[in-house]
């Protein structure tokens, strides 16, 4: 005989702790065939923000609880690495969209960072990434929330996903994945 356990929330025995939640109530990640794609975000102009092929919809069981997002984003631009920057955009079925990035200057590009150079600064054959982990979110919302990593250029320019530019199949050119991780932490 099977058995099993469905709760709306969990609680520790000692109560939850003040500003903090109870546990995992559910993950979501970005789909097998998607971590691996080979792709481009074609970036129209300059500071125009593009959405990537890399998302995570979740949808939370309370408006209460929180979103812990973390993600890898790997790729080549085709120009200079270290001016292209990456945010992740959350969006709200059937409501707003919200970018996760840096406080608004006056003539500053407001990121969550930009992509680390490779070995190589040629931009055709060493593949960049970004990384973070743990940040927690509040959407505030029982509606399907989707996170996608966006990129930036500061004019027109291509970045190839989980790839380097030129592509060529030889050992210094490599392959990458990535992906965005999403957890609903209990209030």
């Amino acid at each position: 005989m099977a058995s099993e356990l469905r709760v709306d929330r969990i609680v520790p025995t000692a109560g939850v702790p003040t500003g903090g939640g109870g546990g995992i109530v559910q993950v979501a990640t970005t789909a097998d065939p998607a971590r691996t794609a080979i792709g481009t975000v074609s970036i129209p102009g300059s500071n125009q923000w593009t959405d990537s092929a890399i998302t995570c919809t979740i949808t939370p069981k309370s408006t209460s609880n929180k979103i812990l997002v973390s993600g890898f984003l790997t790729g080549e631009g085709n120009a200079v690495d270290h001016l292209f920057f990456w945010r992740v955009n959350r969006s709200i079925s059937g409501g707003s969209a919200t970018a996760l990035e840096g406080a608004t200057g006056t003539s500053r590009n407001e990121v969550f960072g930009p992509f680390l150079e490779g070995a190589a600064s040629d931009n055709s054959s060493t593949l960049t990434s970004c990384a973070f982990s743990n940040y927690l979110d509040s959407p505030a919302t029982v509606s399907a929330v989707t996170y996608t990593f966006q990129v930036v250029y500061n004019g027109a320019a291509t970045f190839y996903v989980n790839r380097t530019v030129t592509d060529s199949d030889s050992y210094n050119f490599e392959r990458s994945l990535s992906y965005i991780t999403c957890m609903e932490v209990s209030a």
